[in-house]
């Protein structure tokens, strides 16, 4: 019986990829810190008590990982990013914990998009829920300066 091997080239290339950003993409590496939007909606209600702009650090590592927090809410973040559809852009993966409102301690995915002229990013993740008739929409936005 013949079985098919995955070219070692293949391999190699394929670890490599995921091993560090390219140098367009070196610009995300490193710790941003701004203002995080938190916010939550159940079957169109905004919810209150969800609602917080918080002072946050976030850093993204050269291998993708992004990790943050906001103190006053006690929200902690930690998820990966990857390559996203242009060298400006890294999708995001992220799972929330440790919030004050509980229902925002989930898993969120979207993307941070660095804009050069205003030497910024801006985070935009969302995490939704449906059934039993409700329908659970939470969003995360921010505009975050790197402070290396």
């Amino acid at each position: 019986m013949h079985k098919s091997l995955i070219p070692i080239h293949f391999l190699l290339l394929t670890t490599f990829s995921f091993a560090t950003y390219s140098q367009e993409r070196s610009v995300f590496v490193g710790t941003w810190q701004g203002y995080v939007q938190y916010q939550a909606a159940i079957s169109g209600a905004i919810v209150p008590e969800a609602h917080a702009v918080e002072l946050s650090a976030v850093r993204i590592e050269a291998d993708g990982r992004i990790k943050g927090a906001s103190i006053d809410n006690g929200c902690s973040f930690l998820g990966l990013t990857k390559p996203g559809p242009i060298n400006t852009i890294l999708d995001v993966d992220l799972t929330l914990s440790g919030c004050t409102y509980a229902g925002l301690n989930r898993r969120y995915n979207g993307n941070i998009a660095y804009y050069k002229n205003d030497k910024n990013a801006v985070l935009s993740v969302t995490s939704q829920k449906a059934g039993g008739g409700t329908h659970e929409f939470y969003d995360i936005k921010a505009t975050l300066k790197l402070i290396k």
